[in-house]
């Protein structure tokens, strides 16, 4: 009599219904963790922004390296620069700020690990501000979201307000044939003394020649406003006015929600000298004569081009992973039908 097929066709569906699961499953969780051999530079396109001295043309670049934590491999270390370029016409470029972070993250949620000291220097030539910044934890998103990234908000840190503000969820469209999510952040009128208070208690070195009062100005209302402004905002020519910077930035930011990679930064910047913080939201007109910085950058193409790049392998994975899952499955339940008839069939035989 012949051996029955039925024990090795319930065998081989449960090892089909095993490849569909735990194989996907095991691949999909290896790939989603944040590289540890990451190495993205990001440019800004030229853009006409105001700054203290008049209209100019700026570049913004920003360079991010992770590399491997020694002593933990579900941390990794992640280096961060950003530099502001000026590019007057017909001359060479000229840095005008200059901001480096040195933090350590978590694979998995791409947060800053708490507990772990992080490290930042900056220097902005044009308010004589610079100084280094050890922080204790440092909170919020910063070059990478979460893999699997959820449709909701998330606490994301602007290196300028030096705090976490949320960044929120706004929709969804296509990049390049693939599903990407936006996020938008808003951070309205925030004293830049308030920025040098909250940086104050963690400075190890600040620059000596630096005084509050860089960051306030004084004088008549004429030296700082248009004509049209001060008709706007009910100022007399000599009427003393004491000034001080405001920082405010709409942030919009594309991410590819499979591996949580940033594709696509948006900043409307408006850094501006103000009486009040009412008056620094007020852009219905230019603040031609109280720029600190005033302006939009955005990545430009091959940067974005540069991000889809590093985004695509993972996606193509996650996809030939969901084909694997769906046909494992379905071999499992044609196994197991097989499976099914054949024992109907024997016990018709019995």
């Amino acid at each position: 009599m012949a051996r029955s097929p039925l024990p090795w066709l319930v065998i081989a569906a449960i090892l089909a219904l095993l490849a569909g699961v735990l194989v996907p499953s095991l691949v999909v969780g290896r790939s989603i963790r944040l590289a540890d051999d990451v190495e993205f530079h990001a440019v800004t396109e030229p853009a006409a922004v105001l700054v203290e001295t008049g209209a100019t043309t700026v570049r913004m670049d920003n360079t991010y390296i992770t590399s491997p934590n020694e002593e933990d491999d579900a941390l990794v270390q992640l280096d961060a620069t950003k530099d502001f370029y000026r590019m007057p016409e017909g001359q060479p470029e000229d840095r005008s700020a200059h901001l480096s972070a040195s933090l350590t993250l978590n694979r998995e949620s791409a947060y800053p690990e708490a507990g772990l000291a992080s490290h930042q220097s900056f220097a902005v030539r044009q308010l004589n501000l610079g100084a280094s910044i050890d922080n204790g934890d440092m909170e919020g998103l910063t070059a990478f979201f979460p893999a699997d990234t959820e449709q909701r908000s998330y606490p994301y840190f602007d290196f300028i307000a030096q705090e976490a503000v949320p960044i929120d969820y706004t929709g969804k469209s296509k990049r390049g044939g693939i599903d990407v999510y936006e996020f938008h952040q808003h951070i309205d009128a925030l004293p830049a003394q308030d920025i040098l208070a909250r940086t104050a208690e963690y400075a190890t070195e600040n620059d000596p020649t630096f005084t509050p009062d860089d960051l306030r100005r004084r004088g008549r209302a004429e030296d700082f406003y248009t004509d049209e402004e001060l008709a706007h905002f009910g100022l007399k020519k000599d009427t003393a006015v004491v000034l001080d910077s405001f920082y405010s930035v709409d942030r919009t930011v594309t991410v590819d929600p499979a591996t949580g990679t940033i594709l696509d930064v948006d900043e409307n910047f408006s850094f501006v000298w103000a009486t009040d913080a009412k008056q620094a939201r007020d852009t219905s007109i230019p603040p031609e004569r109280r720029a600190v910085f005033v302006g939009d950058l955005h990545w430009d193409q091959a940067t974005q081009d540069s991000a889809l790049e590093l985004a695509r392998p993972t996606v193509r994975l996650h996809k030939a992973m969901g084909l694997v899952s769906w046909v494992g499955k379905g071999l499992a339940v044609v196994l197991l039908a097989a499976a099914g008839l054949t024992y109907l069939r024997r016990r018709d035989h019995v």
